[in-house]
């Protein structure tokens, strides 16, 4: 699998549902996303804490896919909105406090925390430095994880880190690798062209 270490992320932050769509087979699918602490923060963010715009965490997202029968007995408090995406075919998407274009701050209209039971529902990160499902494996681009102000491959250890989410029953163990650094790798690069320039 690769080189891989646990992170300590901060997973109490509950997880939501963000949409419910219906899929192939008849079949519909629940996005939960979660927003995740790495204990990193921009000094912009620091700066403008409070203000939501400036937040130094964006969701992750993970899907279940199942019957609507299944997700609707399973997942109650959205059972109306499940089976609405099983007869047409209509996405319904949340915000993370209510149903999205709706700006009433009516209760049944706010966003769903995710249990089943009392069991809670998280997005999980999993990350390694080989692909970790058969679709990454066929498609490596896709599952590697990007440097979203670069827009490079991130590395581990000089290999490119695949990435991929999964909904956990229970407490979420993430497993995140810490990237090579950036400043290293364009500073080698500006010494190579430097000294190709002198040859």
């Amino acid at each position: 699998m690769g080189i891989s270490h646990r992170s300590t992320m901060n997973n109490s932050k509950p997880s939501y549902i963000s949409q419910v769509k219906k899929v192939k087979g008849g079949k519909v699918s629940v996005e939960i996303s979660s927003f995740k602490d790495s204990g990193k923060s921009s000094m912009l963010a620091v700066f403008n804490e409070g203000d939501d715009r400036f937040s130094a965490s964006k969701p992750r997202r993970a899907w279940l896919v199942g019957t609507p029968l299944g997700l609707a007995n399973n997942l109650p408090q959205i059972a109306e909105h499940i089976n609405k995406c099983a007869d047409d075919a209509t996405p319904i998407g949340f915000e993370i406090g209510r149903i999205k274009g709706d700006k009433s701050t009516d209760e049944a209209n706010l966003g769903h925390a995710v249990a089943i039971g009392d069991v809670h529902l998280n997005v999980q990160i999993d990350e390694a430095t080989a692909p970790l499902n058969d679709y990454q494996a066929k498609n490596p681009d896709k599952g590697q994880k990007i440097n979203p102000s670069t827009k490079q491959v991130m590395t581990h250890g000089g290999l490119p880190i695949y990435s991929t989410t999964s909904v956990a029953f229970g407490e979420a163990q993430d497993t995140v690798l810490e990237a090579d650094k950036v400043v290293e790798a364009v500073a080698s690069e500006a010494s190579t062209l430097a000294q190709a320039q002198v040859e």
